[in-house]
């Protein structure tokens, strides 16, 4: 891959791209690129800065395809779901989503993953904020122990934050 780096790295829109990133809290928008090199450019751009990257994709095919491409270039890339909203009464549902939500949220929140990739959909709805998130998580290990009150406490913040929202 670094051979792929070595030829971006000469061409003058990327430059450009890499002062933009550069500047803190910067958003960049690239258009009109084929789905690889999309990948490339994700997988280059950000990490030549030490950084990572939050994309938005068209839609959940390229969002999927996008996750797909990086993680075979060696990043950690998730996928970052629009959430299903039910309305009827029914006995059973999944919770894979909201699930997988929950998980790319909490690895944004400790740094490990380099790219979350999401569509504008998934990007536009609310979830937990950070600060809650961080105090609802509870790490179970096999052979540790955890106080009632540890888990009991962290299931209040969401019942909490479920009646208020």
């Amino acid at each position: 891959m670094k051979f792929l780096d070595n030829i971006i790295e000469r061409v003058p829109e990327y430059q450009t791209l890499k002062k933009a990133v550069s500047r803190a809290n910067s958003t960049v928008a690239v258009t009109g690129l084929t789905g690889i090199h999309k990948a490339h450019i994700i997988n280059s751009l950000p990490f030549s800065q030490k950084m990572g990257a939050f994309v938005v994709a068209y839609d959940e095919h390229e969002a999927q395809v996008l996750v797909n491409d990086l993680t075979s270039m060696g990043k950690s890339a998730l996928f970052y779901p629009l959430r299903d909203f039910i309305f009827r009464d029914i006995n059973s549902k999944s919770r894979e989503y909201e699930h997988q939500r929950i998980n790319v949220l909490c690895k944004m929140l400790d740094n490990s993953v380099d790219v979350v990739i999401t569509t504008i959909d998934a990007l536009s709805q609310f979830t937990i904020p950070p600060q809650i998130l961080k105090q609802a998580t509870v790490t179970m290990e096999c052979g540790t122990e955890i106080s009632i009150d540890t888990v009991v406490n962290a299931l209040y913040l969401l019942e909490k934050l479920t009646y208020t929202v």
